[in-house]
Formats: C-alpha cells, structure tokens, sequence
C-alpha cells in the first residue's frame, strides 16, 4: 500500500510510532523495511520521515520495538549511510544491543564494531 500510494499513507502509518501499544509502534516499522533503501526516491522526505519514526521508536526498551527499529535502519543505511550512522549514535544509549546489531548489519564491520564500543562507553558513563 505505501509503495503504491505513496506519502500520504508513509505519514499516516508513521503517526503509529507514538502509539501506547507495543505492536502498534513496532508496525510504524515493518511496512517501510522494504522501501527503505530507496530512500528518498520513494518521496522527498522519505529518510526524514523514517529517521524520526525510529528515534522515537527507539525509546522504548521493549525487544520489538528496538528489533523493528533496527531492520528499518539497517535498510536504510543502504541509502543514507552518513544519516543513519549520525542517527545511531545521536542515540546509541537507547539501543539494546539486540537493536544495534540489526541496525549496523550491513555496515562494514569496523563500523559495527566502533558503534558497538560507542555503546558500550556510553553506557558504562550512564553507571
């Protein structure tokens, strides 16, 4: 439905991710996955749109929200990699690691592992 009709849709689903219900946010997600390499070829703000979703995605701790979180980055990596990279770790003491390690998936390793130490630092400065 959001590759067929577009913008209008994106936005409407996108409003789910402030939703109370766990799958509801965790849904703000999943239909973009596909879509997120595209990037903005999909509509101009496309990358915006699904950079916010999963900033406030990312706020709840729960596994599926951070899993779904982190697919949609881990695609859309493939079109904005600077941005997501930014995005991650603008972020990273809210990401489980389970989160993080979808979302850097496709990165080089040397990027997963200095965004995993970046985590682990900050976390460790949390305590």
């Amino acid at each position: 439905m959001v590759k067929n009709e577009g913008e209008i849709y994106a936005r409407a689903i996108a409003r789910w991710q402030n939703a109370e219900n766990l799958w509801q946010r965790h849904a703000s997600c999943i239909p973009f996955v596909s879509l997120a390499k595209s990037g903005d070829t999909n509509f101009p703000g496309f990358t915006d749109l699904m950079l916010e979703i999963c900033q406030t995605v990312m706020q709840s701790p729960e596994r599926f929200s951070q899993t779904a979180a982190g697919w949609l980055l881990r695609e859309l990596w493939l079109a904005a990699p600077e941005r997501v990279v930014a995005s991650i770790e603008a972020q990273i003491s809210q990401f489980s690691s389970e989160g993080l390690r979808y979302a850097t998936e496709k990165m080089p390793r040397t990027e997963q592992l200095r965004l995993r130490s970046l985590r682990k630092t900050t976390l460790a400065n949390f305590r």
